[in-house]
């Protein structure tokens, strides 16, 4: 892909051809009216005696006065005759293209971009932000920019040259000798929010947890002084408590499972995104190897015309040698001719003899005109002969012209071929390059996956987290129902009461069904959730175990468990107890 295609004569600098023929075309390099621009200076580079003939240079994005003043930046090679330089070609880079890989915005969200930086910390590619032209306008000074510039490849929570706090994954990108930077970035309000919102809600019940237990040693301390007249207060405190403990935690489990999916979710995007990138490579890989062969078959092209050309030039000397023996015959026939001109005349000069001597000269007569007769023959023979010679001589003056013309052709055949092959060498050498790039540009996303991925399991590990939590209000209200039980015999109503609105608010947390990708490995707080239940369980089936005996053992567990719950003395504040 390109934006234009420039030729340019070696010797004298005049550009000779153009695809676009811009203001540019048919003016020199050398001494014209664009011998400052940059590629001029690619030019004289390229163009110097000690360049190899396998050279390929690459110029920066300057403004370019015939592109309408917009951004240019240029590749150029020499191009050679054998051992002869003879020009040098030039491709202007096509920014749009360049735009199309990296405005790719798959797991970058609403907020992320991709874009090149150069070392004058200027813009090397338009932002997908902006409806204007960026390149050589937006300059990036940021500490990523800086870093990436320097050599280093990392990534962090930094500002964008907008200001705004953004995660920054960066590295850098060495283009033909020029050290660019490459920089794919997120804000960091979209990259971390669920993560925010989750710490939020943890704080929110943190704070709530701290307020309920200072909450119940109030209440557990006024227990132990006024038992009888605050029982029904602290009852129906504890069952509130539980029930927004249980609701809260229900309400960070739901929080949590978002959480997980929605970074699952992320993290998906992001290999899809990264499997695009790999294809991408592939296909510009399998361009590079296109050009290769492309190359080799120009090659052998170039070597069968050269063998028609030797051919042509072995042709051309076999039609000379057959005009010059035409010419000798030619001037035989002539010779011929002649001796038969005189031989005509000499029986013509005979028969006059002949009539002379009467009758002893006419047997000589008819002798004389039977030669005469010979060598009029033989002249119009000699006279058909020339005609045949001389239209033989034409057609191989003809055929002369015509393998001189083929020679011209094949000549000009074989050179336009050695420059062909020459292109497509250098497009070979363009596209091995290129695959580079996407290659950088395909770790650096997979950098950015690594990141999303230990989101997405410091997530599951919060939804573990939040489901125990969950368990733990459940052991909570059954542990007010319990007490409920144990003081049930005088206010059997109001406890009946408290057990029945505490059973109603009972939760369970959700489960995070949702998978994450194979390489997220799932947290094991799951197990330590089951432990806790476990053990609730035994103790709350044991109680009952108790409960269900016999009369005089039902009346003793029972109070052994109120020993146990709150202590007993023979104080007054206990008499209605």
């Amino acid at each position: 892909a390109y934006y234009d295609i420039f030729l340019v004569d070696g010797e004298t600098g005049d550009i000779l051809y153009t695809v676009f023929k811009e203001l540019d075309y048919g003016t020199n390099l050398v001494s014209g009216t664009y011998n400052t621009t940059n590629i001029a200076r690619l030019f004289k580079d390229i163009n110097s005696s000690s360049v190899a003939n396998n050279t390929v240079k690459l110029v920066d994005f300057e403004s370019y006065a015939p592109s309408n003043g917009d951004p240019a930046a240029f590749i150029a090679s020499p191009v050679y005759d054998g051992n002869q330089k003879i020009g040098v070609v030039i491709f202007q880079l096509p920014i749009n293209k360049i735009d199309v890989v990296m405005q790719e915005r798959a797991g970058l969200g609403e907020t992320g971009e991709t874009y090149l930086v150069g070392p004058d910390k200027m813009m090397r590619s338009n932002s997908r932000f902006s409806e204007k032209p960026t390149i050589l306008v937006n300059k990036v000074d940021t500490e990523a920019a800086k870093e990436a510039i320097a050599g280093k490849v990392d990534y962090k929570i930094v500002k964008d040259y907008r200001g705004v706090p953004v995660l920054s994954a960066y590295m850098p990108f060495n283009v033909l000798g020029h050290n660019w930077a490459i920089l794919a970035e997120i804000d960091k309000a979209e990259a971390f929010k669920a993560i925010d919102t989750l710490k939020r809600s943890m704080i929110i019940i943190g704070i709530c947890a701290v307020g309920f237990v200072a909450g119940l040693g109030i209440l557990v301390v006024k227990i132990t002084s006024k038992i009888s007249s605050l029982f029904r207060n602290l009852l129906a405190e504890l069952t509130s408590g539980a029930t927004h403990v249980a609701s809260a935690s229900e309400q960070i489990s739901a929080s949590s499972q978002s959480l997980s999916e929605s970074t699952s979710e992320q993290a998906a995007s992001i290999e899809e995104t990264s499997s695009t990138m790999e294809e991408i490579s592939s296909m510009t890989k399998q361009n590079a190897d296109n050009a290769v062969e492309a190359s080799n078959l120009a090659r052998s092209c170039n070597n069968t015309a050269v063998g028609g050309n030797t051919t042509v030039i072995e042709m051309d000397d076999a039609m000379k040698k057959i005009y010059e023996s035409s010419g000798k015959i030619a001037e035989i026939i002539k010779i011929i001719e002649g001796i038969a001109f005189q031989t005509n005349l000499l029986a013509l000069n005979a028969a006059v003899e002949a009539a002379r001597a009467g009758e002893h000269g006419r047997g000589f007569a008819v002798v004389a005109e039977e030669v005469r007769n010979l060598a009029q023959r033989s002249s119009a023979a000699s006279k058909d002969i020339t005609t045949l010679i001389t239209d033989s001589v034409k057609k191989a003056e003809s055929g002369t012209e015509l393998v001189k013309k083929t020679k011209e052709v094949f000549s000009g055949v074989v050179s336009q071929v050695k420059k062909v092959t020459d292109l497509v060498n250098e497009i070979a050498t363009a596209s091995a390059e290129q695959n580079n790039g996407i290659e950088q540009i395909s770790k650096a996303i997979q950098q950015m996956d690594q990141v999303v991925q230990q989101n997405a399991a410091n997530a599951e590990e919060t939804a573990a987290a939040s489901e125990e939590l969950t368990s733990q209000a459940e052991a909570l209200n059954a542990l007010v129902g319990k007490i409920g039980k144990e003081v049930g015999a005088k206010d059997s109503g109001d406890a009946t009461a408290a057990k029945t609105a505490i059973s109603g608010k009972q939760v369970s947390a959700p489960v995070n069904k949702k998978k994450l990708p194979v390489h997220v490995k799932p947290s094991g707080a799951g197990t330590r959730k089951t432990k806790v239940e476990e053990t609730d369980r035994t103790a709350l089936d044991a109680q009952e175990e108790d409960a269900c005996e016999g009369n005089g053992k039902k009346h003793a567990a029972a109070s052994a468990r109120a020993d146990r719950l709150i202590p007993m003395t023979d104080d007054e504040a206990f008499k209605d107890f």
